[in-house]
C-alpha cells in the first residue's frame, strides 16, 4: 500500500472520528440541557386519536418526506411505500432515536411554557429474499429476474401526553380547578413485501395495531365555601388492538439509454410512485371508572366497568411523489398525501380531511472519493406544509390545526476495510434535524426542535446460500 493511501485512510479515520465525537458531545449537550425543563406535554394530542407518528425512516423525514412515494435504495428500508423494498440488495438493520423540544405559547393569554420528549423510534431488520442482480450477470443461471424483498418492524402509531390545568372562577361557585391528563402509546408491529421485475416495483404492508392509553378528568373545588361540594374524577384506560395495510408501487424510467442493464448507482431515472392504507375495524375495550369525593365524604364510586367495547376504523390515505435521481450523486423528490378524515367516526372525536405537501433533494459531492470523507456524505434537506386532521372548538368557533417544517440531515456511510467495491457499505449513521410548528394563530403555538438519530448495519452476505456448478 502506497504512503498517500494510507495517510489517505487516516485522515478519514481520524475525521469520522471527530465527527462521532461532537454529534455524540452535542446530544449529551441536550439531554443535561432538557433537565431544566418539563417533561413531555403535548396539549394538541388530547384530540382526535393523539399525535401521530410517520412511518418514515430518518433518511426520509431529513428530506420533509420528499420521498415518501418514490424513496428506494439498495441499503436502506423503507416502509412507507413498500415498494421500495424490491430495490434492496443487502441485509439493513436499523434502529432510531428522536429527541423533541417544544415551546408552547397561547396567544390570549399570553402565556408560555416548555416540554421535552424523546424515546426510541423504531426497529427495522430488512433483507433480500432473492437476488436478482445475480440472475441478469449470470449466463449460466437460467431465470426470471425478479427481486424480492422483506422486513419485519417495530415502531410507535400513536401517542397522548399531556397534562393541562385551567382555573375558572364561577359566579356563585368561586375557584373551580379542571384538570385534563394523558398517556400512552399505541405501537405498529410490521411485516412488509416489495417486489420488482425490471422498472416496475409493488410492495404491502401488514400491520399489528396495539397499547393502551389512559385519561384522566378531574374537577376540584378551590372556594373554602364549598367544602362539603363533591369533586369528581373520570378515569378512561383504552386497549386497541386491530390491524393496518398498506400498498404502493414504484416504476423507474432510465433517461439514457443503456446497451447494458441500467446501472442505479450512476445512471439518471425518473421514479413515479404512489401508495394507499387504511386498516381494518380496530377493537377498543375501554374500562370507566367515575368517582366523586370530598373533604366532608368519602369516595363515592358513580361508574366502574372494565367491559365496555366499541371499534373504529382509519381513513384511507392517500399518497403520490416523484423523483429525478442521478446516480450516487443527487435527486430531487416531490410528494403529496391526503387523509380521508371526514368519513371517520367516533364518540367524542371531531376530525377533517388532512394533506402534507413536502418537497426535498439529496446531494453527494463525490462518492467514489477516498481522500476527502466529506465528499461521500449525503447531505439531505427539505420542507413541508399542510392542515392536521384535528378539529378544535374555541368557544363559538372551531379551527383546523396547521403544521409545517424544514429539515436537513446527514447520511454517514462506513466501508468495509477489506473491501475493493467504491460502493461497498458495512454500516450507516443518519442524522436528521427539523425546526417545525403545529397548531393555530387563535389557539396554542407550538413551535418545535427535532433531533432524529438512527443507527444500521449492512452485510451483503447474510441469508446467502452456497452455490455448486
Amino acid at each position: 500500500m502506497s504512503t498517500s493511501t494510507k495517510q489517505n485512510k487516516l485522515r478519514e479515520f481520524i475525521l469520522s472520528k471527530i465527527f462521532f465525537l461532537v454529534v455524540f458531545l452535542a446530544l449529551m449537550s441536550i439531554t443535561a440541557n432538557a433537565q431544566n425543563y418539563t417533561r413531555r406535554n403535548s396539549p394538541y394530542s388530547r384530540y382526535g386519536i393523539g399525535d401521530v407518528f410517520s412511518t418514515q425512516f430518518t433518511q426520509q423525514l431529513s428530506t420533509g418526506g420528499a420521498f415518501s412515494a418514490t424513496y428506494n435504495s439498495l441499503w436502506d428500508a423503507g416502509i412507507i411505500n413498500p415498494a421500495a423494498l424490491g430495490h434492496l440488495q443487502t441485509t439493513a438493520f436499523e434502529a432510531g432515536v428522536f429527541y423533541k423540544h417544544s415551546q408552547l405559547s397561547e396567544n390570549t393569554t399570553g402565556r408560555k411554557s416548555a416540554a421535552n420528549d424523546g424515546n426510541l423510534s423504531y426497529l427495522s431488520l430488512s433483507f433480500p429474499i432473492t437476488r436478482s442482480w445475480e440472475i441478469e450477470t449470470d449466463t449460466l443461471r437460467r431465470a426470471i429476474p425478479i427481486q424480492w424483498g422483506m422486513g419485519i418492524s417495530l415502531s410507535p402509531h400513536s401517542t397522548i401526553g399531556y397534562d393541562a390545568r385551567i382555573t375558572r372562577n364561577l359566579t356563585d361557585i368561586g375557584e373551580v380547578e379542571y384538570r385534563y391528563a394523558g398517556e400512552g402509546t399505541r405501537f405498529r408491529a410490521n411485516w412488509a413485501n416489495g417486489i420488482r421485475y425490471k422498472g416496475l416495483s409493488v410492495g404491502a404492508n401488514l400491520a399489528l395495531l396495539f397499547g393502551t392509553v389512559s385519561e384522566k378528568n378531574t374537577i376540584n373545588f378551590q372556594d373554602s365555601a364549598y367544602n362539603f361540594a363533591y369533586n369528581e374524577r373520570i378515569l378512561n384506560n383504552k386497549n386497541t388492538l386491530g390491524l393496518l395495510w398498506d400498498i404502493g408501487a414504484q416504476y423507474d424510467l432510465y433517461l439514457k439509454k443503456q446497451k447494458d442493464r441500467p446501472n442505479p448507482l450512476e445512471d439518471l431515472r425518473l421514479t413515479l410512485g404512489a401508495y394507499t392504507g387504511s386498516s381494518s375495524n380496530l377493537r377498543i375495550l375501554d374500562r370507566q371508572e367515575q368517582i366523586r369525593f370530598g373533604s366532608a365524604f368519602g369516595v363515592d364510586t358513580l361508574i366502574m366497568s372494565d367491559d365496555v367495547r366499541s371499534s373504529m376504523k382509519l381513513p384511507l390515505s392517500l399518497g403520490a411523489g416523484i423523483a429525478i435521481t442521478k446516480g450516487m450523486n443527487w435527486r430531487f423528490g416531490l410528494n403529496y398525501e391526503t387523509q380521508f378524515w371526514n368519513s371517520f367516526s367516533y364518540t367524542g372525536i371531531n376530525m377533517a380531511n388532512s394533506y402534507t405537501i413536502s418537497a426535498g433533494a439529496e446531494f453527494t459531492p463525490n462518492f467514489k472519493d477516498v481522500s476527502n470523507y466529506f465528499n461521500r456524505i449525503r447531505y439531505r434537506f427539505g420542507s413541508y406544509y399542510g392542515k392536521d386532521p384535528r378539529i378544535i372548538g374555541a368557544g363559538t368557533e372551531t379551527y383546523q390545526l396547521l403544521k409545517y417544517g424544514i429539515t436537513f440531515g446527514l447520511g454517514l456511510r462506513m466501508k468495509p476495510q477489506k473491501s475493493t467495491s467504491e460502493y461497498a457499505i458495512l454500516g450507516q449513521t443518519q442524522i436528521g434535524f427539523e425546526f417545525g410548528y403545529l397548531g393555530h394563530p387563535e389557539l396554542i403555538n407550538e413551535y418545535f426542535f427535532q433531533i432524529n438519530l438512527a443507527f444500521s448495519l449492512n452485510d451483503g452476505s447474510w441469508f446467502r446460500r452456497a452455490k455448486f456448478r
